[in-house]
């Protein structure tokens, strides 16, 4: 059902999370931003090694 949704929306997801902030599936607490398409692209967290990480990713 979602592909077609987001066939009829030119692509883009309709109500693709756009940021989370809390801890994550690989035990990194912080915030997560992703953009319109739902993909990562900043990342400001504690890793498992109790420092802090800011990464932005490059779109592909």
């Amino acid at each position: 059902m979602m592909d077609i949704i987001t066939h009829m929306n030119d692509g883009i997801p309709v109500g693709a999370d756009r940021l989370f902030t809390g801890e994550n599936f690989n035990n990194q607490t912080g915030v997560f931003i992703r953009d319109e398409y739902g993909k990562g692209r900043i990342k400001l967290y504690i890793g498992t090694d109790s420092k802090p990480h800011f990464q932005i990713l490059e779109r592909l």
